[in-house]
């Protein structure tokens, strides 16, 4: 399926956008990706050069949980709440399990120190909750 980015005016199509989802979550070859996901190698070729779509409900499961976006792959239009990648969700989760210290330590490394602020368990930016 071939779509156009509006706001790009780039035609991809579902191979090059599944290409991209893959590497997006951090797998620079077919080979890792399939590896780590349990798909067969060839599955994974037939997603990306042959433009094949699918309706299997565990390679839904199965991505999800990675946080492939279903909704890009199939359209070209990214989820308005786009899912983590694991890097992403043990960020959050350290996050969470951060003392007020280490959250300002790291927004500082970020560099939000100047325009952000820690309590326990809320984030403020410009005085606004995030």
């Amino acid at each position: 399926m071939t779509n156009i980015d509006r706001s790009t005016r780039r035609v991809t199509t579902s191979g090059q956008r599944f290409a991209e989802e893959r590497k997006r979550l951090g797998f620079e070859t077919r080979e890792k990706f399939a590896a780590a996901t349990g798909l067969r190698l060839n599955r994974v070729s037939q997603y990306e050069d042959l433009n094949r779509m699918s309706s299997d409900t565990y390679l839904f499961r199965l991505l999800a949980d990675i946080g492939f976006d279903f909704r890009y792959w199939e359209t070209g239009a990214h989820n308005a709440f786009q899912p983590v990648s694991p890097a992403e969700s043990a960020l959050l989760e350290a996050w969470r399990d951060a003392d007020a210290d280490k959250r300002a330590s790291l927004l500082d490394g970020l560099g939000f120190s100047s325009e952000a602020s820690v309590v326990p368990s809320r984030l403020f930016l410009h005085g606004e909750a995030l």
